[in-house]
C-alpha cells in the first residue's frame, strides 16, 4: 500500500479508516470541499460499525446535504497525519471511490465546509493531503 505523511519517533499513531469520493464532471472538473481554507476530498472517517460506502455516503450527507452513487474504487493508501480539530495523530487508512453527486436530500451539517468544484489537475496540487493528491491524479 502506497504511504503518505513522515512518522514521528515516539508519537502514537491511532489507527482510523477512511472513505473518500472523487466525483468528476465530463470537463474533468473534481468535486473538492474547502474547509476553511484547506482542501480536501468529500468524506471522511468511519465510525463504530460503519461499512466505507455508510461513512461515505454519512459524511457526504453531513458535508453537502448531497447523496451519492459510489462507483468503482479507486485505491487505497496510508497517510500519517496530524489532526488539527482531533488534537491527535493518526494512521489514516484510505480507500478512494469514484462516485457520482445525487440530488440535495437534506441541509449539510458541517457549516464549514463549501463544495468547490476545481480543474482535476488544480486539485490533485492543491488538496492538502498527500493521499488525496494521489488519488486525484489516479482518477480519470
Amino acid at each position: 500500500m502506497i504511504t503518505f505523511g513522515v512518522i514521528e519517533p515516539g508519537r502514537f499513531y491511532t489507527p482510523r479508516r477512511g472513505a473518500y469520493a472523487l466525483i468528476l464532471t465530463e470537463n474533468d472538473d473534481l468535486l473538492v470541499i474547502d474547509q476553511r481554507g484547506e482542501i480536501i476530498l468529500p468524506g471522511g472517517g468511519l465510525d463504530p460499525g460503519e461499512s466505507e460506502e455508510e461513512a461515505l455516503r454519512r459524511e457526504m450527507i453531513e458535508e453537502t446535504g448531497h447523496a451519492l452513487a459510489l462507483g468503482a474504487k479507486i485505491g487505497e493508501a496510508r497517510e500519517f497525519a496530524y489532526e488539527v480539530d482531533y488534537d491527535s495523530h493518526f494512521e489514516k487508512l484510505c480507500v478512494f471511490f469514484r462516485a457520482t453527486l445525487g440530488a440535495r436530500v437534506a441541509e449539510p451539517i458541517e457549516d464549514d465546509h463549501t463544495m468547490v468544484w476545481m480543474p482535476r489537475s488544480e486539485a490533485a496540487e492543491r488538496l492538502s493531503k498527500g493521499s488525496q493528491r494521489w488519488a486525484a491524479a489516479r482518477a480519470s
